[in-house]
């Protein structure tokens, strides 16, 4: 295909989905790019629809705005919703993403069916496992999905590189799945290697795992991060624009969001053996296990301790950081946050000891950082006299 700056091409390669590959060039900026998934199970995947190629590269394409060709088939709904999700992305961050005008060789017409089973995305931690839990075990009302199935991915949170880890936290993945009654679904994919910003492109890539299993499941579940007094744009994945990637064979459902990280704790720590596998840590060592050292393990640990489990199953012990050793991000310290009151409501003094202590640290550490620079003024001031002159003549 011809590479210009205004004119991108999809060039799917179905040759290899009935044994569970599937696979496009991503063309139009640099050299092609080979993008691919693989079903773990070797299972067959539907070729049909061009749908997963779009939307997983779709972040790449804003990047320099212009336009895209997908070489076969995408359903009209998703062509609709994408030009929605564009425009949020656009409307956040105007200056770094531009909307890109997508055509196909065919536009297909079609639905999802209103009664199709679910599949829910897992990686094994708090968000996807309340999400398991509340649809397998009807918990969420009205809102409750025929949920058949999760699904693992490998190339996400674990690298492609780390089998032996991946296999592990596979085998946690499939004993919690078989607890809820649930098959586990696994897809391998270089998704991350193309050139996409992942804290803007993971809700793509959720949304694209899970629509290589339509139409054999119509919903595609994606736990919720925040919650929705928490919220705060632009996230890859959130409950504004997952919906919007939902295609005329699967519908995207971003779940959760009404429910605060204790609050599914408590849900979680009603269920042992799920508690027991469940895996958070993205910084250890050894991924397919929790550290219980990190920021993520040590406010988990607290997150359970407030819901009422105690030394849980998934930490090899109590855990023995120190408040002042907590190092976190501002979005997560509001998380932090959120956590106080339910330690202080539920009588959790231990709780409301420790996590005010991390916030006092964090408080100090963010004056400091604010008071930094005017120490380098207070320093150049001292060694040369005539500074305060020149700035205030």
């Amino acid at each position: 295909m011809t590479d210009t700056v205004d004119q991108g091409h999809i060039v799917p390669d179905e040759s290899q989905a009935g044994r569970g590959i599937r696979s496009a060039s991503i063309e139009g900026r640099g050299a092609p790019f080979a993008l691919w998934f693989r079903e773990l199970d070797g299972r067959g995947l539907d070729p049909r629809l061009a749908d997963v190629y779009l939307v997983a590269s779709l972040l790449f394409w804003m990047t320099g705005g212009g336009a895209v060709h997908v070489h076969g088939a995408v359903s009209r709904a998703l062509l609709s919703n994408l030009d929605e999700w564009q425009a949020a992305l656009h409307s956040w961050l105007p200056d770094r993403y531009l909307p890109v005008a997508i055509t196909a060789d065919e536009v297909v017409d079609i639905v999802p069916l209103p009664s199709a089973p679910a599949i829910s995305a897992y990686s094994g931690g708090m968000d996807a496992t309340f999400t398991a839990i509340r649809h397998a075990r009807r918990l969420a009302g009205w809102r409750t999905e025929e949920l058949r199935a999760l699904l693992m991915v490998h190339g996400f949170d674990i690298s492609l590189g780390r089998e032996a880890e991946f296999l592990g936290a596979r085998e946690r993945a499939r004993r919690s799945a078989a607890e809820l009654g649930l098959e586990l679904r696994g897809v391998a994919t270089n998704f991350r290697d193309l050139d996409q910003k992942w804290e803007l492109a993971h809700g793509l890539g959720l949304a694209a795992v899970l629509q290589l299993f339509s139409p054999e499941f119509g919903v595609g579940l994606i736990a919720s991060g925040a919650s929705y007094p928490r919220l705060a744009m632009p996230w890859g994945s959130n409950p504004i624009t997952d919906p919007l990637l939902s295609s005329g064979t699967m519908r995207i459902i971003h779940d959760g969001a009404a429910m605060s990280r204790t609050e599914k704790a408590r849900i979680v720590a009603t269920e042992p053996l799920l508690l027991g596998q469940l895996r958070v840590c993205w910084q250890g060592e050894e991924l397919s296990h929790n550290c219980g050292r990190c920021e993520k393990c040590t406010r988990t640990y607290w997150a359970l301790h407030i819901a009422g489990a105690r030394d849980p199953a998934c930490f090899d012990g109590p855990s023995t950081v120190r408040p002042v050793d907590v190092r976190m991000s501002a979005a997560t310290m509001q998380v932090w946050k959120a956590m106080l009151p339910h330690a202080v409501h539920g009588g959790d003094d231990e709780a409301v000891r420790y996590i005010s202590a991390v916030l006092r640290y964090q408080r100090v550490r963010a004056a400091l950082r604010r008071v930094a620079p005017l120490r380098g003024i207070a320093v150049q001031w001292r060694r040369r006299p005539g500074l305060g002159r020149r700035l205030f003549s």
